[in-house]
């Protein structure tokens, strides 16, 4: 639940442990994120694709065999761009 309403408010949302208590603060500028998911085609997984930052050309993964990939550390607001043979495929 406070996953859908980050999203829909664009504040962060923190349970704190052993109470009922929540902090709600904005979402910071080095706020960063891990971005997981699958790559497909027509329902088909796809193989060894580049899932790359737009910011952090240095940040990505490699989809494997069900094309599933994980990203650590992506900043708030950043696009990812999906790529294969170095040529970009989807922003």
């Amino acid at each position: 639940m406070l996953l859908s309403l980050e999203k829909q408010t664009n504040l962060r949302f923190e349970k704190l442990e052993k109470t009922n208590k929540i902090i709600v603060q904005p979402f910071l500028d080095t706020d960063t994120v891990s971005v997981s998911g699958f790559v497909l085609d027509n329902d088909f997984p796809i193989d060894g694709v580049k899932v790359a930052s737009e910011l952090e050309v240095d940040n990505f993964a490699t989809t494997n065999t069900k094309g599933f990939f994980k990203i650590k550390k992506i900043q708030i607001g950043d696009n990812l761009n999906i790529q294969k043979n170095g040529k970009i495929l989807k922003k």
